[in-house]
């Protein structure tokens, strides 16, 4: 990687902007296979993107990487949480196909402005990238660290998918106040994810993992909220039980990019540019393996269980990688070479 790869930016802006025209088509068998390869090519544009910039901030700032990927991280969830508001009102305004105009040419802008920044040059390295993806992959603590990252977030998507339909038919929420409590809860995520970076690149990330693997479930059982409790769902109930949510997950994966970087180099050296890489990648993967994830589980067990009991039973699942976690992540001791940064 070198660079940003902004013809990959303006490629998407154009796939994106294609998307009005799927409308024309939805009443034929072109529509599905369309649909899905253009959502693949996106996806694959998107993921290529996210990993490049992530990984040309970071060899720029090379002792503040959890700083840097919480700040994109902060970019992205602003992206998430207004993306539904300004696609409606655009929806609104001009019919289907505004919203993918307005969002294919912006992003094809801002992808031809980058092609203007100059790429870095070729170093020479130590290992290839597919020499440190091996090594990487046969270290367990750097593959528990990643899959800790996956299960955190698929506890912040899995309610995505269903929310929007059980508040409507439970409080009586309509799509904007469904939307306007999203909102809150990315807001609080993108603040806590900052907040809790900052402490990571100077304290070590294994007191986040750990209370972040012992709140969630916690969190998630006033969400549904869990029958057993016997809470009626509110309106107040469902935002403070989102916001909690959104201040709590990133304890969760946030730090996990720092504790790959601790279980590949145990005394805090940088580790090279191809294993930055690798791991960068490794770590950005977990988001779309958790969208993935979540919501095709959500969609198939909101076949059979009502918002309450789904979201009980994905906690009462999650308490599985609270023991892992504890036993993992709790016999990492705390060094000397992070405690000695706390207040620098």
């Amino acid at each position: 990687s070198s660079g940003i790869n902004a013809e990959y930016g303006m490629a998407l802006g154009v796939l994106v902007a294609l998307n009005q025209f799927l409308f024309l088509l939805s009443h034929t068998l072109w529509y599905p296979v369309l649909t899905f390869a253009l959502r693949f090519a996106q996806g694959s544009l998107g993921g290529t993107i996210i990993i490049t910039t992530a990984e040309a901030m970071i060899n720029v700032f090379p002792s503040h990487t959890t700083t840097v990927i919480a700040a994109s991280e902060t970019i992205q969830y602003a992206g998430i949480a207004t993306a539904p508001l300004v696609g409606a009102l655009l929806y609104s305004l001009g019919g289907y196909w505004l919203p993918f105009l307005v969002f294919g040419g912006f992003t094809f802008l801002t992808g031809f402005l980058a092609f203007c920044i100059p790429g870095e040059g070729s170093k020479s390295e130590p290992y290839t990238v597919l020499q440190s993806v091996s090594l990487l992959l046969g270290n367990w603590r750097i593959i528990f660290a990643a899959w800790h990252s996956t299960v955190c977030l698929i506890m912040v998507y899995y309610i995505v998918p269903v929310l929007g339909v059980w508040a409507d038919e439970t409080l009586g929420m309509g799509v904007q106040w469904t939307g306007m409590v999203l909102f809150v809860s990315s807001l609080a995520l993108s603040i806590s994810s900052n907040v809790v970076a900052l402490i990571v690149d100077r304290a070590g990330p294994y007191v986040f993992l750990i209370a972040s693997s012992v709140l969630l479930p916690f969190v998630y059982a006033f969400i549904g909220p869990l029958p057993l409790l016997k809470i009626s769902p509110s309106t107040i109930q469902l935002i403070c039980s989102l916001t909690a949510l959104g201040v709590v997950a990133p304890m969760g994966f946030i730090p996990c990019m720092s504790a790959m970087f601790d279980a590949y180099s145990p005394y805090h050296t940088p580790p090279p540019r191809s294993a930055l890489i690798a791991m960068t990648s490794l770590f950005y993967v977990t988001f779309p393996v958790a969208s993935a994830l979540s919501f095709t589980s959500s969609g198939i067990m909101a076949t059979y269980l009502d918002f309450p009991w789904s979201t009980s039973a994905l906690m009462f699942a999650f308490l599985l990688q609270t023991v892992g976690a504890c036993l993992v992540f709790g016999r990492r001791k705390k060094t000397s070479a992070y405690w000695g940064n706390l207040f620098i």
